[in-house]
């Protein structure tokens, strides 16, 4: 709408400009006419000086008479319109067409410069329009948005930047395999599920050689506990074999002592029983744990649980004493037996010894006490323990050791 109402004011303005012109070139034709010179408005003028003319005439100037017409149409419609500034100067421009056909349309501003007879009026036009033009500015922001809008032709740069965004995108896309190796990790669970395979003590490997003395005892394979073992078996009494198995990786298989997988000892002397009272020399039958261990010396190389033997130690034998079947200090005070072994009078058998444990946990009256595997000469018989030479303990304390929880098995052979 206000395009269209600009329209019509330029077109109104020409219109005034151009019945303007007619009439002062009417007028010039019949001034020259009734002088009786040719008609040249201009020309007439140029020829002719004022005082010639005399002041009965008036003096016509077109070109000020149209710019007074000009000056007073701003007047009239600048309220209505509010314009800015640069739409003024636009409308005006078609004016100084119409006086100047031969400028072009694009250069207003060259001729508003050469029109410099009358500048006073000029600067009242600009005064008079800019009064409107110091209020609209609020309301001329969004004549400066078009600047602000033009930016997003240079936002294809800022939208291109994107374009780069995705293969920076794409390498995450391509790492979650990375999240992959989590999953071949459960991989890493099932050795444990295969361990317990390794731990099969229902049904472990068993060679033929302790097969026989398992069948032989009454015992199964799932029956033995740790994993040294010590089997003796009765012979015509006093005598008696030792043998030595140890399980690796699940398999039992003979351990030499020495170069020997079958030793002699002896036994008690009245061979081998289940009941084994008191003062009856027999050795029992059955499958003990071992330990710990005894010695003359202050230190043993052995990894079983050992001590050395003092002169105030005593291995309690009497029945009827708390401490029956246990390891007694003269320095507890509270001495109630009548019946002991005094150990370090006893050091020719128990110089290296280890305890089986027969009668305890819980301690049974009168079911034996102090059954020892220790030193002792093969022509000799004992009171219930298993003799060996000293090379066989000394072996045997090197080879045993506490954390394999190792056991002895006593039976009678044929």
């Amino acid at each position: 709408m206000a395009e269209r109402e600009k329209g019509v004011r330029d077109k109104k303005r020409i219109l005034q400009g151009l019945g303007i012109l007619a009439a002062v070139l009417i007028a010039a034709a019949a001034l020259s006419a009734a002088l009786g010179k040719g008609f040249s408005p201009f020309g007439l003028f140029a020829a002719q000086k004022p005082a010639e003319i005399g002041g009965t005439l008036p003096v016509i100037d077109p070109i000020g008479d149209m710019r007074a017409a000009q000056t007073e149409a701003p007047t009239t419609t600048a309220p209505t319109t509010e314009m800015p500034t640069t739409e003024r100067a636009t409308t005006e421009v078609p004016t100084t067409d119409a006086l100047t056909t031969a400028a072009p349309a694009t250069t207003p501003p060259e001729t508003e410069e050469t029109t410099t007879e009358e500048p006073q009026e000029e600067t009242t036009e600009k005064t008079i329009t800019e009064e409107p033009v110091t209020e609209p500015p609020l309301t001329e922001t969004p004549a400066t948005d078009p600047p602000v809008t033009q930016p997003p032709a240079t936002e294809p740069p800022v939208t291109q930047p994107p374009a780069t965004d995705p293969p920076a995108t794409q390498p995450p896309v391509t790492e979650p395999p990375a999240t992959e190796p989590p999953a071949t990790e459960p991989p890493a669970t099932e050795p444990p599920e295969t361990e317990p395979p390794a731990t099969e003590p229902e049904t472990p490997v068993i060679p033929d050689s302790l097969q026989v003395h398992l069948t032989a005892s009454g015992m199964t394979a799932d029956q033995l506990v740790g994993t040294q073992l010590l089997v003796v078996k009765g012979l015509e009494k006093p005598h008696c074999l030792v043998y030595a198995f140890e399980k690796v990786g699940g398999r039992w298989q003979e351990k030499p002592l020495g170069s020997l997988t079958e030793i002699p000892g002896i036994m008690g002397r009245d061979g081998m029983a289940l009941h084994t009272p008191e003062n009856a020399k027999f050795t029992p039958i059955g499958y003990f744990g071992l330990g710990p261990a005894y010695g003359e010396a202050a230190w043993e190389d052995t990894a079983l649980e050992y001590h050395q033997i003092q002169s105030e130690d005593y291995w309690v034998i009497d029945p009827d004493s708390k401490y029956y079947n246990q390891l007694f200090k003269t320095h507890y005070g509270d001495k109630d037996w009548k019946y002991a072994e005094e150990m370090i009078a006893l050091l020719q058998y128990y110089a290296l010894c280890i305890f089986v444990q027969k009668n305890v946990n819980p301690i049974v009256y009168n079911e034996g006490s102090a059954i020892f595997v220790h030193i002792d000469r093969l022509d000799n018989s004992t009171s219930g323990c298993i003799g060996v030479e000293r090379w066989v303990m000394e072996a045997l304390f090197r080879w045993m050791r506490a954390d394999a929880s190792p056991h002895i098995l006593l039976y009678p052979g044929e």
